[in-house]
């Protein structure tokens, strides 16, 4: 079972497929020598593919297959065939998936337990509680590989980042070369987790001034409102790289900075 062809489902943002990239990285060094393959949605695809655990990634095919929902199905279900998938996980539980993957006969089907009705297509019924905050989501996602006898300590994929975005974040960081600094990302998804513009513009000015260190800003275009008004109301001007940066660039940036503080995956 070494030469396993192997199938992880993470079509969601890009905060959920960094806290799966240890599942994947626990998968290639179970079975280094599986063919591991991850679906994705388009903005992630980039991060996936510089993990040099992940072998190949599959855009989302509803980001891509135009039709009503027995026709996208079918696609699914014929591509799945194709693949010849010995195991896949559903460390995104999502339905389409779900039932490809049984209509497409493969073998081992490992999912969250607690998804009734499409759960009774799974082959391997992990119990998820994602209620309990005594364990990180990591150690959650993990759990997945427990039927198998993975070894499922947290182990970080290695990230490659290309020489041309390296050297692009080399000049928009360019006013840091002499001191090292530290990544603020200030926005946030779903939910009510902002700290407040305020809040991280005193952070920004304490970092100078007390920690001696540069401050770096990122974020999307859609963060741009909130970190235009901490750069106006801190007495220290921050690196602005918000919506500046490609994702990999952005773990560049991340790469060589001493500390993130961010309130969202």
């Amino acid at each position: 079972m070494s030469n396993l062809n192997i199938c992880v489902v993470r079509n969601d943002q890009i905060g959920d497929v960094a806290l799966t990239s240890p599942v994947l990285e626990c998968i290639k060094q179970s079975w280094p020598n599986c063919h591991l393959t991850v679906i994705a949605q388009d903005t992630t695809v980039p991060l996936l593919q510089a993990m040099t655990c992940v072998d190949e990634v599959i855009p989302d095919y509803r980001q891509h297959v135009r039709g009503a929902y027995p026709l996208l199905l079918k696609h699914v279900v014929q591509h799945m065939k194709e693949k010849k998938f010995d195991r896949i996980f559903f460390n995104h539980f999502d339905t389409l998936y779900v039932l490809a993957a049984a209509l497409a006969n493969i073998p081992e089907r490992i999912g969250d337990a607690n998804r009734l009705g499409f759960s009774a297509l799974l082959t391997h019924k992990i119990t998820q509680c994602w209620h309990d905050f005594t364990l990180h989501e990591v150690d959650q996602q993990l759990r997945l590989l427990q039927p198998f006898n993975a070894d499922v300590k947290v182990k970080y994929p290695e990230i490659r980042v290309p020489e041309t975005a390296q050297k692009e974040v080399d000049q928009l960081l360019r006013l840091t070369k002499e001191r090292p600094y530290i990544v603020l990302h200030t926005t946030y998804g779903k939910g009510n987790r902002s700290w407040g513009a305020e809040n991280y513009a005193e952070l920004c000015d304490y970092i100078h001034s007390t920690l001696t260190m540069g401050v770096v800003l990122t974020g999307g275009q859609a963060d741009k409102a909130m970190t235009d008004v901490i750069v106006e109301r801190a007495t220290y001007k921050p690196i602005n790289l918000v919506a500046k940066t490609t994702l990999i660039e952005l773990v560049s940036v991340i790469q060589a900075s001493a500390c993130v503080v961010g309130a969202e995956t």
